[in-house]
């Protein structure tokens, strides 16, 4: 009886060392497992939005913040574009962790929903973007109202453009950037303008503090093209 009572004693350390073996090594295994495709919030990417549509053939903006202490201490990030959790194009191996970095994208790049992940180079912060747009190339360029440029109501807003097919009639619509990001109808500007590359357009004196952008549209030309954002009115201020 002694003795299987020594060996029971046994067993049940046994047992207790390897249960607490186990406990130490499961947070290393979920950190090998799991470490490279969970984001750890040191960034935080503001561009791309989830309105943006980017097009193929043109400029990609990326901006991001070093959302926490430990990305300050970061000086070299990876930047790619990622589709389904599949990176599609690495879009730079390092780069400065400054906050800014522009993309050309290719012309032949497939159209679809795509996010962008930044890796710190050493591999020890990741973070992603909302899922974004890219569309294949519009031949519209809309250089009025200006990125974040401040307009009032009751003021003239010019919206300028330049395109093909200039015996084409214009349609314009007025969208507001919601809260989520999301795109909401306002109103309509225009339609059947002739395709001059410019319209003085009064803007609505109840027309509510918030930022807007400007879709316009130019048959046969099928996608409509956004302006950048812009401000009507005062944001952010009580």
């Amino acid at each position: 009886m002694v003795k299987y009572g020594v060996m029971e004693r046994n067993l049940r350390t046994t047992i207790k060392s390897i249960g607490f073996c186990v406990l130490l090594l499961l947070p290393l295994i979920s950190i090998s497992a799991f470490g490279q495709h969970k984001e750890t919030g040191d960034f935080n990417i503001t561009e791309p939005h989830a309105y943006v549509r980017a097009e193929a053939g043109r400029e990609l903006t990326i901006h991001w913040l070093n959302y926490s202490y430990s990305a300050r201490n970061i000086f070299t990030v990876r930047i790619e574009i990622i589709k389904d959790s599949e990176i599609v194009r690495t879009v730079i191996e390092s780069t400065a962790n400054d906050g800014e970095y522009i993309d050309l994208l290719p012309a032949d790049f497939v159209p679809g929903k795509y996010k962008i992940k930044i890796t710190s180079t050493d591999e020890t912060a990741i973070s992603f973007s909302e899922q974004f747009e890219i569309i294949l190339l519009i031949p519209i360029e809309i250089t009025s109202p200006a990125n974040n440029e401040n307009l009032k109501q009751e003021s003239t807003c010019v919206i300028r453009w330049s395109s093909d097919y200039p015996e084409s009639k214009v349609y314009i619509n007025l969208f507001k950037i919601g809260e989520n990001k999301q795109l909401i109808s306002r109103l309509n500007i225009g339609e059947n303008l002739a395709n001059k590359g410019e319209y003085e357009w009064r803007i609505p004196s109840d027309l509510e503090d918030a930022a807007y952008i400007i879709g316009l549209r130019i048959p046969p030309i099928a996608n409509i093209k956004y302006s950048p954002p812009f401000i009507i009115g005062i944001i952010g201020q009580e």
